[in-house]
């Protein structure tokens, strides 16, 4: 064995012992190293794993990758907006129930500008729900627009512009390509600044919507959290798989 060789093995021992110790991951070891020349030198390029993050707790700057907003397990990254605070109760894992009556509205601790929203949601009969975009950590109804949710069924829901897909008060849904009561249903909202697409089931149910266009809606913030609105105290909406992808500005 020559001694340039030796000396490119401890170089790869020391880098794997540092890389240990900063990343903590054992599968440094079975990555495959690629050693080049570096002119006076011999460079050696070690494949690092992406970090993991806590859902929700992200910064989520990386644009193109979704990150989770709720865990599955508890409401880190979430700030619950209510009277005692004590907010939804998490009973089976992996799907946040929105009801109850200690609380009215769940906020991200991240603000979004443009992004990519996906979830699945599914409904106790007459539940309601909302999706709000742009909203403040406090006084959310007043800084925000509003992405309709319900169930259908509830006869008191009468206008166009307050069913489910709707940009409450402002623009009725194309079409209501909701699943029936108690089956889960994928929702997909897409914001760039200023369009609104919404779509419900691979339905189009808003497309491209200009706010700066619709009185009442352009004066709104143009980043902020993302919240979700408990509606009934009995009747539930659940949530599950919430993600959310950052788009450039």
């Amino acid at each position: 064995m020559s001694q340039h060789t030796i000396q490119i093995n401890w170089k790869r021992i020391i880098l794997a012992v540092l890389a240990l110790s900063l990343f903590q991951s054992p599968a440094l070891w079975a990555a495959e190293w690629n050693v080049r020349s570096g002119g006076w030198c011999q460079l050696v390029e070690i494949p690092l794993p992406p970090l993991s993050v806590e859902s929700g707790d992200s910064t989520g700057d990386d644009e193109g990758e979704f990150i989770p907003l709720f865990n599955g397990k508890n409401l880190d990254g979430w700030i619950i907006q209510g009277l005692e605070k004590a907010g939804p109760k998490i009973k089976e894992e992996g799907v946040l129930p929105l009801a109850g009556w200690d609380y009215w509205a769940l906020v991200t601790k991240q603000d979004f500008k443009n992004f990519i929203l996906c979830f699945d949601c599914k409904f106790d009969k007459k539940g309601n729900s909302g999706i709000l975009i742009h909203t403040a950590k406090k006084e959310i109804y007043k800084s925000a627009f509003e992405i309709q949710l319900e169930s259908g069924d509830d006869p008191k829901i009468i206008k166009p512009e307050h069913k489910s897909g709707a940009i409450y008060d402002h623009v009725a849904p194309l079409s209501n390509p909701a699943k029936p009561i108690g089956e889960w249903n994928s929702v997909e909202i897409k914001y760039v600044e200023p369009l609104l697409t919404v779509i419900i089931n691979g339905v189009v149910v808003q497309d491209k919507v200009d706010l700066s266009k619709i009185p009442g809606l352009k004066h709104k913030y143009k980043k902020g959290s993302v919240s979700i609105q408990r509606n009934d105290y009995k009747k539930a909406v659940y949530f599950r798989n919430i993600r959310i992808r950052r788009l450039p500005d």
